[in-house]
C-alpha cells in the first residue's frame, strides 16, 4: 500500500507512515486500485520542491524587473537644471591720479630732484623764495678749461628743467671740487657760480643757443657768474667771459 499523505510504499495495514508520520485511517471494503489511483494522485514530495523552487526563482526575477522599471522611471524624471551663476565683476584698482605737471608743483627739493633726475647728477639743491641752487660734485676733469665749459652746458640743461615752472625766479649752479693750497693741503671748495633769471632765460632760443655756445657764451649773457681764483688763472681763454656779465669776487 502507498501513504496517502507522501505517496510513499509503506506496510500494508499501517496506521501511521514511517516517512511523514501521519495516522493513516484504513479504508474498508476499498478495492485495491481505488487506493492506488489515490496514491499516485498524491504530490510527492519532489514534485512539491520544484514547484517550490519555480515559485522562487519566478518571484526573484519579477523583483529585479520591478527595481529596474522604478530606475528607469526615475532616470526619466525631469531634473531642474540648477540656476546658472551670475558672473562677479572682478574687482578694478581705483584709477591712479592724474601726475600734476611740472609747472604746477610745488617748489620743493623731492620735486626738484625728480625733475632733475635725468639731466644732471646733483648733490643737493637749495631754495630761497623762487631762487633754486643746485650744488654739483665735480669728481674727475681735465683741466679748468674742460670744468667751465662742461658746468657752462650743464647750466643750460639744469635751466631749460626747471624755468617751465613759474614760481622759479632764478637758478644758480654752484660746483665744488678738492683743490690743493700752495702747501699741499686739500680741501673741497666751491669752484663756480653760475646763475640765469627768468628774464634772462626767456629771450633764449635753445635749439640755435645749444649750437652757437663754446661753452663760454653761456658766461657771457649770465646774470651772474663767480670762478675761484685758481681755477680762473688757469684758463685758457679769461677774456671770453669778460664781455656783458658780471663777475664776482669774494
Amino acid at each position: 500500500m502507498f501513504c496517502p499523505h507522501c505517496g510513499k510504499a509503506i506496510v500494508n495495514g499501517s496506521r501511521e507512515c514511517p516517512y511523514c508520520e501521519k495516522a493513516i485511517e484504513p479504508v474498508s471494503g476499498a478495492p485495491m486500485e481505488q487506493l492506488r489511483q489515490q496514491a499516485q494522485s498524491a504530490p510527492t514530495p519532489v514534485q512539491t520542491r520544484k514547484q517550490s523552487g519555480w515559485l522562487w526563482v519566478v518571484g526573484i526575477i519579477a523583483f529585479f524587473i520591478v527595481i529596474g522599471m522604478m530606475n528607469n522611471n526615475k532616470d526619466k524624471t525631469p531634473v531642474n537644471p540648477a540656476p546658472e551663476s551670475t558672473p562677479v565683476p572682478a574687482a578694478t584698482a581705483p584709477p591712479k591720479p592724474a601726475a600734476i605737471p611740472w609747472s604746477q608743483q610745488a617748489l620743493t627739493a623731492e620735486n626738484i630732484g625728480k625733475q632733475l633726475k635725468d639731466v644732471s647728477d646733483y648733490l643737493k639743491c637749495e631754495i630761497d623764495n623762487g631762487e633754486v641752487y643746485v650744488i654739483l660734485n665735480i669728481q674727475a676733469i681735465w683741466d679748468e678749461t674742460s670744468m667751465i665749459k662742461d658746468l657752462g652746458r650743464e647750466h643750460i640743461d639744469i635751466c631749460q628743467s626747471l624755468f617751465p615752472n613759474k614760481k622759479v625766479k632764478y637758478v644758480t649752479t654752484v660746483a665744488s671740487t678738492g683743490m690743493v693750497d700752495p702747501y699741499g693741503k686739500e680741501t673741497k671748495e666751491r669752484v663756480i657760480t653760475l646763475t640765469w633769471s627768468r628774464a634772462t632765460f626767456n629771450k633764449i632760443n635753445i635749439k640755435n643757443f645749444r649750437y652757437m655756445d663754446d661753452g663760454s657764451h653761456v658766461y657771457r649773457i649770465a646774470d651772474a657768474y663767480w670762478i675761484h681764483p685758481g681755477v680762473w688763472k688757469n684758463y685758457k681763454n679769461p677774456e671770453k667771459l669778460n664781455n656783458n656779465s658780471v663777475k664776482i669776487d669774494e
